[in-house]
Parts: C-alpha cells; sequence; structure tokens
C-alpha cells in the first residue's frame, strides 16, 4: 500500500515535454518562496520523468496555489506563500510581492525589494 506521502497532488505536462507527478512528500519539502531561484530551479522539490541518463532542462518545476485548491506547475517566478498571512499562509503569486510589516497588506516590493508599501512600512 502506497504512503500517503506517495499521493499525487497534480498532474501534467512540463514545459521540458515530459510528464510529471507531484507528490504530497515533494511538495512538502517545497519552499514558500522560490525567489531568485526561477532561473535554475536549484531549490524545486518536483522533477518530471526524464530518464537519469537523459538531459533534460529544466526537468524540475514548483507547484503554485496548493492553498487555495487549485494546484498548477510554475517556474518559481508566481510560487510566493505568505507565512506571515493568517495561521497557514496565503498565496500571493509574483515573487516581488511583499508582506508589509507595518500595515499587514501585500505590495509590489520590485525584484529586489526598492519599493516600499504605501503605508511608508515595509
Amino acid at each position: 500500500k502506497p504512503s500517503d506521502l506517495d499521493q499525487v497532488i497534480v498532474s501534467g505536462m512540463l514545459d521540458c515535454g515530459h510528464s510529471c507527478k507531484a507528490t504530497l512528500g515533494a511538495l512538502l519539502q517545497q519552499p514558500d518562496y522560490a525567489g531568485g531561484d526561477f532561473l535554475d530551479l536549484d531549490e524545486a522539490t518536483v522533477y518530471c520523468d526524464a530518464d537519469e541518463d537523459e538531459e533534460c532542462f529544466p526537468g524540475a518545476t514548483y507547484v503554485t496555489g496548493i492553498c487555495s485548491g487549485k494546484p498548477v506547475f510554475d517556474t518559481g517566478e508566481f510560487h510566493n506563500h505568505c507565512n506571515r498571512c493568517g495561521p497557514f499562509g496565503k498565496c500571493i503569486g509574483d515573487m516581488k510581492v511583499s508582506h508589509c510589516e507595518h500595515c499587514d497588506k501585500h505590495f509590489f516590493a520590485g525584484a529586489v525589494r526598492q519599493h516600499t508599501c504605501k503605508c511608508g512600512g515595509s
């Protein structure tokens, strides 16, 4: 009998042309925020089903939208789960969006966090 951690949460084709099955176990190891990793996907925990001897790029992916019940594969650029919201966090999408510690709202901070919140906080 397969473990609950082997349960497939989302499956489909990746941009590399291979199929992929994201299991609960792999997703529990996935970071909440991909940051700049969308270029290399070094921290991604979900991989395509390419043979080990087959060269595949990128071959890895993030899964975002899990908390909304609509999981999708993502390069990481739009994988941003704010763990400062509520007891379990909230998907906020774009990696350039941040949580303001002053007003508790989300704002566009930019790729290198060069912008501040409209309230003046950060």
